[in-house]
């Protein structure tokens, strides 16, 4: 269960893949169901566990400014990588990231899934990865934005859209599920998560 891409998420998320590498793990639920997005570096470390060195290098997402901003569009892309690329207190850059290699992941899906969530879900397509959504349609919320400040205030104008290693960004009206079912509010990987049991 992935719930946030705050601060903090990514050396956890790192200590979790880490277990699972460990226990051998053939098949992956991961569950997006509550997660708005957040910082796109925890979106990129996430999709570069669930896949292998086979992928390490591709593009995850590349941002697109408007015409006035190409300098930034040709600098701002963002690679799969077996490594921490941007640092956290516990695992610094360059730590070695327990990566998967999975064919498919099954992702658990609602409208509160949005943005970073769903740049693992569409970076992960753009290099083949197999991604079953299991739940209802994501937000739809390809666009991003860097926190700006003047006179006091800050501001987060839209400024990129993402897409990702074939070009595609554009799901504005959101991931539609391969398999639509309604999330209940039971518990989270209960045994009564209608989703949990339909990824199963």
């Amino acid at each position: 269960q992935f719930n946030d891409h705050e601060t903090g998420a990514q050396d956890d998320l790192i200590t979790a893949f880490r277990t699972l590498k460990t226990a051998g793990v053939a098949d992956l639920v991961l569950d997006l169901r509550r997660n708005s997005g957040g910082y796109l570096y925890i979106a990129l470390t996430a999709a570069s566990m669930i896949t292998g060195p086979q992928a390490n290098g591709q593009v995850f997402e590349r941002l697109q400014y408007n015409g006035k901003r190409d300098n930034e569009t040709a600098t701002s892309t963002l690679l799969f990588s077996g490594q921490v690329q941007f640092a956290e207190p516990q695992y610094p850059a360059g730590t070695p990231l327990p990566q998967l290699s999975l064919p498919r992941v099954f992702v658990l899906t609602t409208g509160s899934t949005c943005s970073a969530s769903e740049s693992i879900i569409n970076s992960l397509r753009g290099i083949g990865v197999q991604v079953v959504r299991v739940g209802t349609t994501t937000c739809g919320k390809p666009y991003g934005f860097r926190q700006k400040n003047n006179c006091g205030y800050a501001y987060f104008p839209i400024e990129f859209q993402g897409t990702n290693a074939q070009g595609f960004g554009d799901y504005t009206t959101g991931f539609q599920p391969t398999c639509n079912i309604a999330d209940n509010g039971d518990a989270p990987g209960s045994s009564t998560d209608p989703l949990l049991n339909g990824a199963l």
